[in-house]
């Protein structure tokens, strides 16, 4: 019982509660210290930055990113061709099965995609050889082309129907953009299927030397891709920009072998002239910004889905607001400041890129605080990489149109591209990264057209391509030229 009473006495001691409250202090001091360091709630970041960019005009809303609705009748996704893809969200029914693959070919039909960039064509002969081989084949047709459009005879009336939906004046998928990262997009691969056949057609036309027919087909492939312009997710984007491509192919084929009249092309340059890339690529950055930012208030509501952070380990309550700060920034400051829609121009070199902002924060101290930010910042710096490359190519195919009408009507190519305006091209569109313009050069029956592409530097007109048996672009390297020339 002494023993007791001394330790209790020891204990209760002054100098003992000094040095017990002390370390209390002490403690709570280095957590707040270490709180503040790492700002592992960064609520208070987030709400400072976000409150000092909703005053320069940005919006982090989700509202204000998803398109608006349509009245039916003027909605061309209101067209039979498209309601079972998204009156059944478990996508099993037979009606969903069969408008899905509604367009779809026997991917034995489908001999390797042409490289139009590189001047190729695409080979009639190997869609012909494939097509024959399937089961239930077409009769050969005196020529592939008469055979590749015996074969696409059962799409006709589906095509037809598709070309006459567009003329309404808006689209606008029912998506369920509330459900973020889960949401179903089964249009996106029908309408590549679709414009898969158009662009096709469009090919056998014109080796049949029916150039109307090629060209209404081509064009209709172009809108196809149109019709999720105004998409806010980088998914529809970039599905729009391989329509846009796989449209190219036919083209150019048709500039090359000098089939198009300037009435033709004139329209070609009418279809394209509205569609802008960089808009679509600054709108879908916003997108998928202010869509993270519905999920994380739907976390703090409860009524999030996964979106497999569970099976990455992952509990997307633990640093939200810091996750949120990063994300909203990287997008907001690394990536969408690169891109001014109304000048024109793309600043590569102006700010470091995602991927550097990403391994900054992935390299710090206990990195598992970004494990979000990690896994929701994807590749993004290819992405404006492929967008821009796009949108140098559209540019191109406007200048290789009006130089095209320029020959038809004078006999020759021009000196310069400012000769083609106003008749020819309302504007030349300048380069994306700089202000020196494209390079032009007339050479008789050709020209050369190009960007200096992303180096910003003049690598004499050429791509550079990678090693290997099947060469492909490497667009972070050399120009971007036009093809000038069809690959005999």
């Amino acid at each position: 019982m002494e023993t007791l009473k001394r330790f209790i006495g020891w204990l209760f001691s002054g100098r003992i509660q000094i040095r017990l409250w002390g370390g209390v202090v002490a403690t709570v001091v280095v957590v707040f210290v270490l709180w503040q360091l790492f700002d592992v709630n960064g609520n208070k970041r987030w709400l400072k930055w976000k409150s000092e960019w909703e005053a320069k005009g940005e919006s982090f809303d989700s509202a204000d990113v998803i398109p608006p609705a349509i009245p039916d009748e003027q909605n061309t996704a209101k067209s039979p061709l498209f309601e079972p893809l998204f009156s059944d969200p478990l996508q099993n029914s037979e009606a969903f099965k069969k408008a899905s693959s509604r367009f779809a070919l026997d991917k034995n039909k489908r001999p390797g995609q042409v490289n139009w960039r590189l001047g190729e064509t695409r080979d009639l002969a190997a869609w012909e050889k494939a097509i024959l081989s399937t089961d239930n084949p077409p009769v050969k047709g005196d020529t592939p082309a008469d055979t590749i459009l015996s074969s696409l005879k059962p799409f006709e009336a589906d095509l037809e129907e598709l070309a006459n939906a567009m003329d309404k004046p808006g689209c606008r998928f029912e998506i369920r953009y509330e459900d973020v990262f889960m949401a179903l997009l089964p249009h996106l691969s029908l309408l590549r299927d679709a414009s898969r056949l158009y662009s096709l057609r469009a090919s056998a036309h014109l080796a049949k030397g029916d150039t109307d027919k090629a060209m209404a087909d081509l064009l209709r492939g172009i809108r196809v891709g149109e019709l999720i312009g105004r998409e806010p997710m980088l998914i529809s984007q970039l599905v729009r920009v391989a329509i846009l491509r796989m449209n190219f192919a036919p083209f150019c084929e048709g500039l090359h072998q000098k089939k198009w009249t300037s009435a033709q092309l004139a329209e070609f340059q009418k279809t394209i002239e509205p569609i802008d890339l960089l808009e679509g690529t600054t709108l879908a950055f916003r997108g998928e910004r202010n869509l993270v930012n519905l999920w994380f208030d739907q976390i703090q509501a409860g009524t999030h889905k996964t979106a497999g952070t569970d099976e990455l380990g992952v509990n997307p309550g633990y640093f939200l607001s810091l996750n949120r700060y990063h994300i909203n920034r990287i997008i907001t400051e690394n990536l969408l400041t690169k891109i001014d829609v109304e000048k024109r121009h793309v600043s590569i070199q102006s700010v470091p890129t995602a991927d550097e902002e990403v391994g900054r924060l992935t390299e710090s101290i206990f990195k598992f605080r970004f494990a979000l930010t990690a896994m929701l910042i994807p590749a993004y710096d290819k992405i404006i990489l492929q967008m821009t490359s796009a949108q140098t190519e559209l540019d191109q195919a406007k200048i290789a149109a009006g130089l095209e009408r320029y020959r038809l009507a004078k006999g020759s190519y021009p000196e310069t591209l400012a000769d083609l305006v106003p008749v020819n091209l309302a504007k030349v569109p300048g380069d994306l990264f700089h202000d020196r313009g494209m390079v032009y050069r007339p050479d008789g029956d050709t020209f050369t057209l190009y960007s200096t592409g992303f180096n910003l530097t003049d690598d004499g007109g050429e791509f550079v391509l990678s090693k290997g048996g099947n060469s492909s672009i490497e667009f972070e390297q050399g120009d971007w030229p036009w093809p000038s020339a069809a690959v005999e």
